[in-house]
């Protein structure tokens, strides 16, 4: 009985329904786009310079990471 493909394919679907439907999709996942809340956090501030500063690096650029208050 677990010898045929068929079997086996329903199987896996059967399996994996609960995991497609639950909310675990609903979570944030790893390389979703998400509004950032707080612009002021040092740490995306420390982010937002690591990033132009390897920009820089890797082009041979002059970017600046500018910051505005509100």
């Amino acid at each position: 009985m677990l010898q045929n493909p068929l079997f086996l394919f329903f199987l896996v679907c059967l399996v994996s329904l609960p995991l497609i439907f639950s909310e675990a999709r609903q979570l944030n996942v790893a390389g979703e786009w998400t509004p950032i809340q707080n612009i002021n956090d040092p740490h995306v501030k420390e982010i937002a310079e690591f990033a132009v500063s390897e920009y820089n690096k890797q082009k041979k650029a002059k970017v600046l990471a500018v910051f505005i208050r509100q």
